[in-house]
């Protein structure tokens, strides 16, 4: 057709034109006289025999009411209920109950969160309130409440050596309960100072910074040299290990902690926070500073929580904890 075209000639195109008008007669089917025929009835208009008996049942349902279970045998242990209209009927007590209690429960849930949304607002705006205050506003205001509560030494009611908990017997190994002991009475305000750490500077306070600076230093050299050495001579590098395994620190025990700086704490908590972490934890063994959770103790030398110390004197007892930790532990 193509190639006529091409010529200028149209035969092939006419034939098919005539094809297209002609009618269809290979249908083997007479369309007309189906046409004329009535068509039947929907299958859901014919009832069957499943939907006439459940007729039947609806029907008797009707006429006699369903017998209650006081008419009928009962099973053992099993409750009495009571019907109207086929339904089970529930005294108002109850009904009432189930309401109170279900009243009760939204609304203490409703409590509980409108608490802990008071709280997060409470922080937030407390937090608010503290970064737009002055650096030396915030410095001024801790170290006010750091020394009324510094006066009042609460590092001896903190670290009374005789109610601190020894992780030896005191009876059977007396000398090294005594040097436990000296080491409280000596440095229990350099222990305790470590969780209250005040914000003292060289510059501004030379004098507090100074005397701070060495009071932590005698306390850690004077634990590692009576005590850490004593107690590796007695027990052996076995006893560190065990030490570290518990989940409670001993609070006879010195555990060189991480500093909980008073400025940064009442920066991010807010001074209201801080303030009150002073006053409520000064006098506890182990407090806990909002947001910082319960950090009882830090690794210095990244091996032991109990032996902390990284002195060259003490490294070869490093090194047998460490091995001790990978045997435990199935190292090769």
């Amino acid at each position: 057709m193509f190639d006529e075209f091409c010529r200028g000639q149209d035969a092939l195109l006419r034939e098919f034109v005539q094809c297209g008008s002609e009618l269809i007669t290979v249908v083997p089917v007479d369309i007309q006289a189906l046409s004329l025929a009535p068509l039947p009835p929907p299958p859901l208009m014919v009832p069957g025999p499943v939907e006439m008996h459940a007729t039947e049942e609806t029907t008797r349902s009707e006429v006699a009411p369903p017998p209650t279970l006081s008419t009928q045998r009962k099973r053992p242990g099993e409750s009495e209920q009571r019907y109207v209209n086929g339904e089970e009927e529930v005294d108002d007590d109850t009904i009432g109950d189930r309401t109170r209690k279900r009243a009760r429960a939204v609304s203490d849930n409703a409590d509980d969160e409108a608490e802990a949304e008071a709280a997060a607002i409470s922080v937030e705006r407390a937090i608010h309130t503290t970064l737009l205050l002055s650096d030396d506003h915030v410095r001024a205001s801790i170290m006010e409440n750091f020394k009324r509560v510094e006066e009042k030494e609460p590092w001896k009611q903190a670290f009374n050596p005789d109610n601190l908990s020894m992780p030896f017997s005191r009876a059977k190994h007396p000398e090294l309960a005594a040097a436990l002991k000296e080491f409280w009475e000596k440095h229990s305000q350099a222990v305790w100072e470590r969780k209250f750490w005040a914000p003292l500077s060289r510059s501004r306070t030379h004098s507090l910074h100074t005397h701070r600076r060495g009071r932590q230093s005698k306390a850690q050299n004077a634990f590692e040299r009576n005590v850490l050495l004593a107690v590796y001579k007695k027990f052996g590098a076995g006893f560190f290990v065990q030490l570290d395994k518990r989940d409670t620190p001993e609070s006879g025990w010195y555990y060189l902690d991480q500093v909980v700086d008073l400025f940064t704490l009442g920066r991010r908590c807010g001074l209201p926070a801080c303030l009150q972490y002073i006053e409520l934890e000064a006098s506890k063994r182990f407090p806990v500073a909002p947001g910082l959770g319960r950090g009882f103790y830090s690794r210095v030398n990244g091996k032991s929580c109990s032996m902390w110390s990284s002195a060259y004197a003490l490294q070869p007892v490093v090194k047998e904890i460490v091995a001790l930790k990978a045997k435990e532990n199935g190292a090769p």
